[in-house]
């Protein structure tokens, strides 16, 4: 398993969270997601290799504003 975490704008409740997470859950590879609404960021566990493009387009297609990836 492999963890990524990117920075996301938008959200401002635990709403928010599940949202993201729910929405999350449909993207190839994804095992897990927790969102943070207080720290602004969407943790991923996956297995193998995570579609970056895929991940930024379920982010915004939810109304949220996908801001890359954190090394």
């Amino acid at each position: 398993m492999k963890k990524f975490v990117f920075s996301v704008e938008g959200m401002s409740c635990k709403h928010c969270e599940k949202r993201i997470e729910n929405a999350l859950k449909e993207v190839k590879n994804v095992i897990s997601s927790k969102a943070n609404f207080q720290n602004h960021v969407v943790e991923i566990l996956a297995e193998g290799e995570l579609d970056i493009s895929q991940i930024k387009h379920v982010i915004e297609a939810e109304g949220y504003r996908f801001k890359g990836q954190i090394l």
